[in-house]
């Protein structure tokens, strides 16, 4: 039986109530959440890992999940290990604190230590100093799984790509003769396109690729 869960603000209350009614005939339930994760904007994995929750609480035999949004890519992968760890907290009878969660994937349950090393001398930021050898685009081919750079120089251009941000500048400093402040910029724009292609976000080269409600100024 599919006693249909209704979206927030339209009645999700009131249909966990029917999923409780319907435990007492005994029979198997399905559990669709994909209407809710498509209608709250927040990161999907958060949102199953408390649906999840709730569906094992009900005692749902059917958990559904419907990838038919890029919102969505990866709703299986955060659903399956959404249930991995409500189940495993309800087989112990505990909640899911303390256990080990790949749904953690920009925040974590412990702050970070302290650093090792005393502070140091303090710079301020400065705009970039163009290179005379040449210039790069960085771009980014989610289909291919890709990170691509492509170098236009005075005397040489050539492109190259790998899925690895650290590889793929090594093998461009070894090719291109700039200089190291040019170096620093693209090891810093290449790991942004490193972590833009494993978080399956947009990448634009010279703009910030992750934007926090704490770092709002009018806030």
């Amino acid at each position: 039986i599919d006693p249909v869960l209704d979206l927030p603000l339209f009645g999700l209350v009131g249909s966990l109530a029917r999923y409780k009614k319907y435990l007492k005939i005994k029979t198997p339930l399905l559990f669709s959440a994909a209407n809710v994760i498509e209608e709250i904007e927040a990161d999907t994995h958060g949102l199953h890992a408390l649906l999840a929750l709730i569906a094992v609480e009900l005692g749902v035999s059917l958990y559904s999940v419907v990838m038919d949004s890029y919102k969505s890519v990866h709703e299986v992968s955060e659903a399956k290990e959404a249930l991995r760890l409500a189940s495993e907290a309800w087989r112990r009878g505990e909640t899911e604190k303390g256990l080990y969660s790949r749904l953690l994937v920009l925040k974590q349950n412990v702050p970070p230590p302290p650093p090792r090393l005393s502070p140091g001398k303090k710079i301020k930021p400065r705009g970039p100093v163009l290179d005379k050898a040449g210039y790069f685009i960085i771009d980014v081919d989610h289909n291919r799984r890709m990170i691509i750079v492509e170098f236009k120089g005075a005397k040489e251009v050539f492109r190259l790509e790998s899925d690895n941000g650290l590889s793929l500048a090594r093998e461009v400093v070894k090719r291109a003769e700039i200089t190291k402040e040019h170096a620093a910029y693209l090891g810093y724009e290449l790991h942004k396109a490193e972590l833009a292609l494993k978080l399956g976000k947009t990448y634009s080269q010279d703009e910030p690729l992750l934007e926090v409600p704490w770092e709002d100024e009018d806030n």
